[in-house]
């Protein structure tokens, strides 16, 4: 099994707003369960304006990580490990690991 994929082809306008959108839905839905645990409140913002603050706060980060876990599964290169599927699939874990530590 070999595994060719470069990320200027993954970069279509299409595939990038269904990306912002998974991302958006991902922050909406983390949001909701996590107010919905700690505080025993659906929403806990006052006005829009907090809600928008509070949606942002978490959007950029998850947006970050989750473009750079992107960005290490497409495009570094695997000319070495093409034929070595599991050992491709270790390098992506530890280092989706590694930067998501990082940028927490």
């Amino acid at each position: 099994m070999q595994v060719d994929v470069r990320i200027q082809e993954l970069l279509t306008p299409k595939r990038i707003c269904v990306f912002f959108i998974a991302v958006a839905v991902y922050c909406l839905l983390f949001v909701i369960f996590y107010n919905t645990l700690v505080y025993g409140k659906f929403e806990l913002y006052d006005s829009f304006k907090d809600t928008l603050v509070g949606m942002l706060s978490n959007f950029v980060p998850m947006l970050v990580i989750a473009t750079c876990n992107v960005l290490i599964l497409f495009s570094y290169p695997i000319s070495g490990i093409r034929d070595k599927i599991y050992l491709k699939i270790l390098v992506d874990v530890l280092l989706s690991f590694s930067a998501s530590l990082i940028l927490a």
